[in-house]
């Protein structure tokens, strides 16, 4: 498990622990605890976690990971919101447009 940990850290290329200051900032914003059922009839007992990154300068992203300790599932959602950055559009008052 924890080599696939680190595979999925290493995917860009940089640890998340390496990685310069790049003016991304992340967000826990929930952490579960999800039930798998098992074919043998048992239950595991993983983590959900949701992270949201941003750089305060109109591009957002939000990443999901799912693992059974916190931490990795926090590490696989970190390689995932990296991917999942857009650009949100702001009027000149730093307002979400309606239309």
């Amino acid at each position: 498990m924890e080599a696939k940990v680190k595979k999925a850290c290493d995917l860009l290329g940089r640890k998340k622990r390496d990685r310069p200051n790049d003016g991304f900032e992340e967000r826990v914003v929930q952490v579960r605890r999800v039930t798998e059922v098992v074919v043998k009839g048992g239950k595991n007992l993983p983590f959900r976690v949701i992270v949201v990154v941003g750089d305060k300068k109109m591009q957002v992203g939000v990443g999901v990971g799912k693992a059974k300790e916190v931490v990795d599932a926090i590490a696989k959602s970190a390689v995932n919101d990296l991917r999942n950055i857009v650009s949100v559009p702001v009027t000149k008052y730093l307002t979400f447009p309606h239309r």
